[in-house]
């Protein structure tokens, strides 16, 4: 719990998103004593409209091969994780070991030596954003029900903080766009 507090103030006093998630991953994996935190998130292919989901954030303990860069990992097509997309967009989670995982689901995971993990989803604006995922690697941990919880309260967290963001991005677009037609009008402006 003072690791979630911990991460969810650098998560709203930060300015800088990129920073404060990467510093919430590494205070969450501390506390949690996972080996693997990292984002994934849902977009949209500018070809062909298909939805796709990509790692995009990674936060490894030492000794663990980090999985950021690999290509197996970006622009997956999002049907592959179906039975994850139907449990995390009724708000769920995903857990457990993972030779209890569907096949599938199964070789994906053990290429990446992940013994057991925990899912959760990161919702913006009520929708889907992606999920946050903690792995254990090396000792085969399971999650109870409280700790997917508390887990779950960082995903929300992250949820607001790039909600927040995007609000500001919104706002300054609008307020650069008003001032470039203001200051480029010829004619004058009455609001």
């Amino acid at each position: 719990l003072e690791g979630v507090a911990k991460a969810t103030a650098a998560l709203l006093l930060s300015d800088d998103l990129n920073e404060a998630i990467n510093y919430t991953f590494k205070i969450i994996g501390t506390t949690a004593n996972v080996d693997r935190v990292y984002l994934f998130e849902y977009h949209n292919d500018p070809l062909t409209g298909k939805t796709l989901i990509s790692q995009r954030f990674e936060w490894c303990k030492p000794g663990i091969t980090p999985q950021i860069h690999n290509p197996d990992l970006q622009n997956l097509p999002s049907d592959f994780l179906d039975r994850w997309n139907r449990i995390l967009a009724n708000g769920g989670s995903v857990s457990g070991f993972i030779k209890d995982f569907p096949e599938d689901e199964k070789e994906i995971l053990e290429a990446q030596d992940i013994i057991s993990l925990l899912v959760v989803p990161v919702f913006v604006e009520h929708k889907l954003l992606g999920f946050i995922g903690f792995d254990d690697c090396t000792e085969g941990l399971g999650w109870s029900e409280s700790e997917s919880h508390i887990l779950s309260s960082v995903a929300t967290g992250i949820g607001s903080a790039i909600m927040r963001r995007r609000s500001d991005e919104k706002l300054r677009f609008s307020e650069n766009r008003f001032r470039v037609m203001y200051e480029e009008s010829p004619l004058g402006l009455v609001l």
